[in-house]
């Protein structure tokens, strides 16, 4: 699994956070094993919810397989940092901000598991 939680150019700009997945999930697709996955956490609103990750995924040749709620829990010793000096600290532990954090995860086109992911997406949109 390659976890990559809360990605940011470092620039406001959407098109270039967009980029920003969609190569890292061609990335990540190399390096993956068979039934590998890639996760990604963001935050559910402007302008994170606007990078459309599900999209660069496929992009990517990747195929979403399932959305959890971001538990910081599950990595100790985890510290988000801003890339703004003046933001806000952000606690994820914090129940409003962890409300609006979701993980996605990923896994390769073509594979068995991804397959029957895409098939359940197909039929969920007709």
């Amino acid at each position: 699994r390659i976890v990559f939680n809360f990605p940011h150019s470092g620039s406001q700009r959407v098109h270039i956070n967009r980029e920003l997945l969609h190569n890292f999930f061609q990335s990540a697709r190399s390096h993956l094993k068979p039934k590998g996955q890639a996760h990604v956490t963001l935050k559910m609103r402007p302008p994170y919810s606007e990078w459309q990750v599900e999209l660069q995924a496929k992009r990517a040749g990747m195929v979403n397989v399932s959305v959890l709620h971001f538990d910081q829990k599950q990595f100790p010793g985890y510290r988000h940092v801003t890339t703004e000096a003046d933001a806000k600290t952000f606690i994820a532990a914090a129940e409003k901000e962890a409300r609006l954090c979701k993980t996605f995860c990923f896994l390769v086109k073509g594979g068995a598991v991804a397959n029957a992911a895409e098939k359940e997406e197909e039929e969920g949109e007709e």
